[in-house]
């Protein structure tokens, strides 16, 4: 008898791989080549597609990172390949579209060396009530902050005519990341207090709001972004799979993205049309915003690999040190890239080749999963579930940015780890 999963991935398959070879056959201007090869590294991305979209459900495997991996870099790669945006540029080679697609995932195969597996009868519990003290000086903190932040600066973004202009890292950067810091580790602990341990649901929701609003009033998208996929990540690792048919589950996912097309048009001027800047052939805004700010990124990659030198500094790959150490590079000298128009994400992995080239790239890329990984290991109660949520959420966010690199992630990560040392539950 053939295994269901056989058949489903056997289906997926076949149909990606027959709508882009009837895409490609029927289109005038290709973001991509129609040659022989190209249409064999497609029915591979095809397969990461369908093999991601099986198995990264299975939440509880050692694999699950890999997987996932290979899901969203598969998907983000496969629509990329359809050119929808009239700036687009093709690939420079079919060898540079293999090894863009094939390396970085490769790299994620670290992921799979230390075990992020949890027997229930292995989880210890945690102190709820430490927890949420520290979820409450957190969002105390960042809310004064934030508070001193806006009024040093004269600049609440919500309220300005100007908003593309009103950008509040551009001023105070550091105070600016410690606030965003606080606000995110708020959330991520008011949430695992409301999911998981069901404490205090009241007190801990108004927490969780108030981060969201921050980045509400702020107009910070990608702020948004990741903190509803930690959202959905964190419930669908705790109540499974099935909660994915969750009406309520589906209209958050619907909310998020209306919410991130209209804070991008906001964003702009009143005559900007995302539509006629990108020279897109679709007419839906929302469409075209999650496609410029999420699929396009391949486009800003293939420039980099191709024209973009490499400086072995490291700097941007490790970006926390830097942070730390004070010795992070310059606006303009961590900004000096290449890419189409005002789309300027290349994708996680270009800050990895433009400190290491291609392969040094993947290899110092799988040595920061590698310690995230064992991090990951050492802890012992359910805050794991925390943690492997914003590890699945950084995944995600990766065809568009990488948030493995900064301060915010590793000073998060190593929190959790300390907090679950700190209230881990002697018996």
């Amino acid at each position: 008898m053939v295994h269901k999963n056989t058949v489903s991935f056997i289906f997926y398959f076949l149909a990606l791989l027959s709508l882009y070879i009837y895409y490609a056959e029927q289109a005038e201007d290709l973001r991509v080549s129609t040659s022989i090869l190209f249409y064999l590294l497609i029915a591979i991305v095809a397969s990461g597609i369908s093999y991601g979209y099986i198995w990264m459900t299975k939440l509880n495997n050692r694999m699950v990172f890999f997987n996932s991996m290979v899901f969203f870099w598969s998907i983000a790669f496969y629509v990329n390949s359809y050119k929808i945006l009239g700036m687009q540029i093709q690939w420079p080679s079919i060898e540079m579209a293999y090894a863009a697609y094939l390396t970085p995932i490769l790299a994620f195969l670290a992921t799979i060396i230390f075990s992020n597996k949890r027997k229930s009868k292995d989880i210890k519990r945690v102190n709820c009530k430490g927890l949420n003290v520290v979820a409450t000086l957190s969002i105390i903190v960042a809310v004064s902050i934030a508070i001193y932040e806006m009024s040093v600066i004269g600049i609440v973004p919500i309220l300005m005519d100007n908003i593309n202009q009103s950008r509040l890292e551009y001023s105070l950067p550091f105070i600016h990341v410690v606030s965003e810091t606080f606000f995110k580790l708020s959330f991520y602990m008011a949430t695992y207090l409301i999911v998981i341990s069901k404490y205090r649901i009241k007190f801990n929701s108004l927490i969780a709001f108030t981060s969201l609003l921050y980045f509400i009033i702020t107009f910070s998208r990608s702020g948004l972004m990741q903190l509803g996929l930690f959202l959905i990540f964190i419930i669908l690792i705790w109540k499974g799979k099935e909660t994915l048919s969750n009406i309520r589950l589906t209209g958050f996912l619907l909310l998020l993205v209306i919410l991130f097309s209209s804070l991008g048009s906001i964003r702009q001027e009143v005559d900007f049309s995302i539509q006629e800047y990108t020279e897109s052939k679709v007419e839906n805004s929302a469409v075209n915003w999650l496609y410029g700010y999420y699929f396009v990124n391949f486009d800003n990659l293939a420039l980099s690999m191709k024209s973009d030198p490499v400086d072995y500094s490291g700097k941007r790959s490790f970006l926390f040190a830097t942070q730390i150490f004070n010795t992070k590079l310059s606006k303009l000298q961590f900004n000096e890239y290449s890419y189409i128009g005002k789309l300027n994400l290349g994708t996680g992995f270009r800050s990895f080749y433009l400190d290491w080239g291609l392969y040094l790239g993947a290899f110092f890329l799988g040595l920061l999963l590698l310690f995230y990984g064992f991090i990951l290991s050492l802890i012992k109660t359910d805050l794991f579930v925390l943690y492997k949520a914003l590890f699945l959420t950084y995944i995600a966010l990766f065809p568009m940015v990488n948030r493995f690199s900064g301060f915010i992630p590793f000073f998060i990560f190593i929190t959790i780890f300390l907090l679950d040392f700190l209230f881990r539950r002697r018996h």
